[in-house]
């Protein structure tokens, strides 16, 4: 079994909606680490997998409304970096070799989604005022620390 992510108040952008989408996404992919041997639970597994697709189409759905809504200044950007989550989600399902590989794969891509993109991209474009006028000098990524969690991002305004 891989590591589990933790939600923290660090994680929040401070848009609800978005939020308790982003939320439910590490509650999802923590299902899918938790599978020790997905080969034994199949069916459940590619269940949790559909899901987990489905899900990451309405959250982009959501996320793009929200950003056309705040005239969000880096639209087409974003939105090409959502485009190319969901098709290396969809070359791992293509790829498919075993069960268990797509689940260390797909950990993987999922730790680095939510390390790259909804902690970084997300919270720095996303989690600033409506009208984008504030912006961060810098958002800088510390070490895991097994004591606070999976990771762990200070904000530097």
């Amino acid at each position: 079994m891989g590591e589990r992510m933790k939600w923290t108040k660090e994680c929040r952008l401070g848009v609800d909606h978005i939020d308790s989408q982003h939320r439910l996404l590490f509650a999802i992919a923590n299902e899918l680490i938790d599978f020790e041997d997905p080969m034994e639970e199949a069916p459940e597994f590619k269940f949790l997998l559909n899901h987990l697709r489905q899900y990451v189409d309405e959250h982009f759905k959501s996320e793009k409304q929200y950003m056309q809504d705040i005239q969000y200044l880096d639209f087409d950007d974003h939105i090409q970096k959502h485009h190319a989550i969901v098709e290396e989600i969809n070359d791992l399902l293509k790829g498919i070799k075993s069960l268990n590989e797509l689940k260390g794969n797909m950990e993987k891509l999922l730790k680095k989604w939510i390390k790259e993109h909804i902690l970084v991209e997300d919270k720095k474009n996303l989690g600033v005022d409506k009208n984008n006028e504030e912006k961060f000098q810098s958002v800088k990524c510390l070490d895991r620390d097994p004591d606070k969690g999976w990771i762990r991002y200070l904000l530097i305004q």
